[in-house]
């Protein structure tokens, strides 16, 4: 197996807690979530239950579940989820007529429905100042990583194929 060895190789080159969290995670590594989970940056909602199966009530900011729903693990992620999504998400989708309401509960079907008419389109990113590659390294272990430039997925990918063939 190609990547057989890499829970017991260079630790440097794992992610940081803050961005792998999930659910088990949280019963696996209770220490760790109570010293970072607040500062979370990445939350994997494993299963099939996700944030917007739940219905929201922006008015009372609340997520509403069934009485004795054993998957409602978190209920902070989950209403931080839908915070984003009611703050930043949903007012884009009104503005492009995709949603209506904001004040009606809002259900899975109100949330598929709308996001299934948007077309994500490349954007041009903004020239970003040069930066070492040793900088670079140092950012990334710090989980400052540069997701949109150059340790984007497509560059990440790029660079390994290279080595791959």
């Amino acid at each position: 197996m190609f990547f057989s060895s890499w829970a017991t190789t260079d630790i440097r080159k794992h992610l940081p807690f803050i961005y792998n969290l999930s659910s088990i995670s949280i019963y696996s590594y209770l220490p760790a979530f109570k010293a970072f989970g607040a500062n979370a940056k990445v939350v994997h909602f494993l299963g099939r239950i996700k944030p917007w199966s739940y219905t929201y009530n922006p008015e009372t900011k609340s997520v509403q579940s069934e009485p004795q729903d054993p998957t409602m693990v978190h209920p902070e992620f989950l209403s931080l989820w839908w915070d984003i999504f009611t703050t930043s998400v949903f007012p884009l989708l009104q503005q492009f007529g995709l949603a209506t309401d904001p004040h009606s509960h809002l259900t899975v079907e109100d949330v598929s429905g709308a996001m299934s008419h948007l077309a994500l389109g490349e954007t041009p990113a903004p020239a970003q100042p040069s930066v070492s590659s040793e900088e670079r390294k140092e950012r990334w272990e710090q989980g400052q990583a540069d997701y949109m430039g150059a340790d984007s997925f497509d560059n990440i990918k790029r660079k390994l194929d290279t080595y791959l063939q």
